[in-house]
Parts: C-alpha cells; structure tokens; sequence
C-alpha cells in the first residue's frame, strides 16, 4: 500500500524542510478516468474466468469462456456472443455452451442438451442469464463504477500485475453487511478492468447461519476495439436441436405473483392523507416497492427508487413506496432525513399479503393496463436499469402500436 511520505530535504542554507516524497494516487480519479476510457470503447475481446469461493464456491457459476462484443445503439442491447464452459447455475459439471446477443433477442444454446434457449430482451433482461457475471458490465455500462463512485468508501492499495499487466488495485467498502468489500484491478495504462473480487457475508434465510464467500472475476487477453468480423452476433440452430423460448423476467420460483396476471387492486393513504387508489392509477406504468425502516437492504434500493421517480417525472410512471412490516412509529421520518421524493403509501400490510411479499424489498412493476409485466424480491445493484429499460420498451411498443393504428402519414400525438 502506498502511504504519504514525508522526507528531509536539505537546501543551501543548511536548513532542512519536509516534503512529499510521492503523492498517493487518487482512487476515486482513477475510477472517473476509468469510467471515460470505457465510454470510449466501441467493441472488446477477452477472456473470462469468474467462480465464487467458500460458501459461495456452491452457489455462484463456474465460466470459462471467450466473449466479444459491440456497444449498441441503444441501452441495455449490446451485442454479444460468448462461447465456453459453465458449472453450477442449473449445470452440475462443466457444460459447454454457447450465447450469442444481437441486441434484440439472445440465444443460448446447450450441445449437452442439443437445445436453444429464445429469449426477447423487452421482456427478459440480460442480467437474468447464467453467464452475465462475465458479461461487458465494466465496458459498456452507462456508469460502470457506480457501486464504488456512489457512497463506496475507496482505498488505494497500489501497482500489481494481473496476467502480466500493471494495474491499480483499489479496495472498495461497500457500506458493511451483506455487500462487504471488494477489490478492483484497474490496467494502469489503459484504464480497463482486468480482475474483480468481492467479498461478501449472507444468509439465504432469515435466522439461517451467516456465510462468507467472495465472487472472482479475471480477465485474460483483453482486446480494446478490435475489428469484428460480420456474423459474429448471429446463431443457427443445428438440425436436431429444440427450441424453446425463456420465461419473461418476473416469473421467479419465490411465490410472487406471475407476470401477465392482474394485479391485486388496493386503497392506501399516503402520507399527507390522500388515498390512492390502483384504479386510480389506470393507463400509467406504476412501480411499488414495499420496505420497512428495519430493512438494509430496503435502504439500498431507495436510492434506485428516487432516480425512477426523477427519470419518469414527465411520463406516465408512478412510483411508490409502501411501507408495510414497520417496527417504527413515523417511518416518514427516516424518508425525510433522506430527502427521497417519490410518495410513500403507509399501512400496507394487507396490500403486501395480497401481492405475496414474503422478503423485502419487493418489487413490482405494473403495465398501464393493470397488469403485472415485473416482480422481484430483494435488493439487485442493477434493478434502476432493468425497471427503465423495461418500461421505456413497453412505452414504445405502445407508441408505435398508435402510430401502426393512425397510418404512416398520422402527425405524432401531443404530449
């Protein structure tokens, strides 16, 4: 670790002074600068190996494999294609595999088990496929340090090579908890992220035994805009293969409700005392998510929560807090001290038994329609991104449906 140094220096006069003998890099700057030579990049190539160590060894995937990729036009549609191993996640020994993205739908095809699996992007995320822990995260993302720019406490430990290459190490806190710490390799001439570790505490239940693990993620061979050759994106079945399309996202084994199902109608006060209503909220997408002050996970997500509420503050999306399980007498409180915006509901108990919220936070996401299109329990560092893609997909798709429906020549509508 590099420390701030003080050293004698001796001038003419015959007196000393101090001086520092070398500033210690800035972490932080080093992040910044990593985030814009990642905006920079067009396509990359590299290899990946990521596994899970301790407790997690059992639970996390095991990937070897190759990937390339290009930027896409628009957010959360890059083009990808990957070919290698993967153990764990649904694969108990090594399984080879192939996953190719052509910004619209992705492919995953199974020689084990001569199968492909469809799946369209407007209703399943990328971050729900099992290989996206190697996934161009950390290249193409909009922000692809804001875990640590964003209320991290950073550390500069200082110069080590990983797989040759000199990289700055910097350590991240990630506020205690379930999210502990992690560390980060930054290439020191070229900016770009060459290794990833995080160590983390959990239990898989409430009352479970805590366990300890840390997620690993090495990057070999990293290639910064490398001409890729036409194709490369595109997939074709082989002849004897099945084909079968992927659940949309939201369709989770937890016990919540199914996406596509209506939507549980509810009356709850706000806090100013106004009743809200979801019929209330008919044509708008309308996103809740139940919490409680006790839950840090809760208060994790808050913050994703407000940035929606600002993102869609001139569209037709409402997002709600609903405070449910509280231990507090003015949850409002601690909603004030944040300055967090968007309403909270209060008293939401009943509302949370009807949506079958087991563990909180619990997201749901309901079409304009009054109809479930996401539902996710937990905290996940990218839900703001898959929430907004999700919604400004099926926004879309509606425009275009009342465009289709007026004729070509049909002025836009006013907004």
């Amino acid at each position: 670790m590099i420390r701030f140094m003080k050293v004698p220096v001796l001038i003419a006069a015959g007196l000393f002074i101090t001086t520092a003998a070398a500033a210690e890099p800035n972490p932080r700057e080093i992040l910044e600068k990593a985030t814009q030579a990642a905006s920079r990049l067009q396509t990359i190539s590299y290899k990946a190996s990521f596994k899970g160590s301790d407790d997690l060894a059992r639970i996390a995937p095991t990937i070897k494999a190759e990937l390339k990729a290009r930027r896409g036009a628009n957010k959360g549609k890059d083009l990808i294609a990957i070919k290698g191993t993967i153990a764990g996640a649904g694969s108990p020994t090594d399984e080879p595999f192939e996953f190719v993205c052509d910004g619209e739908q992705f492919f995953d095809l199974s020689p084990t088990k001569k199968a492909i699996t469809v799946a369209d992007l407007s209703t399943t995320p990328l971050s729900r496929y099992r290989a996206s822990p190697i996934f161009p995260t950390r290249y193409f993302d909009d922000a692809p340090y804001k875990p640590e720019l964003l209320g991290a406490t950073l550390e500069y430990i200082g110069i080590e090579d990983s797989d040759g290459v000199p990289c700055h190490v910097i350590e991240a806190g990630y506020g205690g908890g379930r999210l502990g710490t992690g560390r980060l390799w930054i290439g020191q001439d070229d900016l770009l992220l060459r290794k990833l570790e995080r160590e983390m505490v959990f239990a898989m239940r409430a009352g479970q035994t805590r366990k300890t693990g840390k997620l690993m993620l090495s990057i070999r061979n990293l290639k910064a805009d490398p001409t890729i050759p036409e194709g490369t994106f595109k997939l074709e079945a082989p002849a004897g293969y099945r084909i079968s399309e992927a659940k949309p996202a939201g369709r989770t084994s937890g016990g919540l409700l199914e996406v596509g199902t209506d939507a549980p109608t509810f009356e709850l006060p706000r806090a100013d005392g106004e009743t809200i209503s979801l019929e209330s909220l008919r044509g708008k997408y309308v996103v809740l998510d139940f919490w409680a002050t006790w839950c840090g996970p809760c208060k994790r997500a808050m913050p994703e929560l407000q940035k929606l509420h600002e993102h869609f503050k001139d569209e037709p999306v409402a997002v709600f807090g609903v405070n449910c399980r509280e231990r507090s007498r003015d949850p409002m409180a601690y909603i004030k001290s944040m300055g967090y915006t968007y309403p909270q509901l209060l008293k939401g108990d009943g509302v949370a038994n009807d949506y079958k919220v087991n563990g909180i936070p619990c997201i749901y996401v309901i079409d304009p329609k009054g109809k479930i299109c996401f539902a996710f329990a937990g905290f996940h560092p990218k839900m703001e991104s898959m929430i907004t893609q999700l919604i400004e997909n099926g926004m879309k798709e509606h425009q275009q449906g009342d465009q289709t429906a007026r004729g070509p020549d049909a002025a836009p509508a006013d907004r």
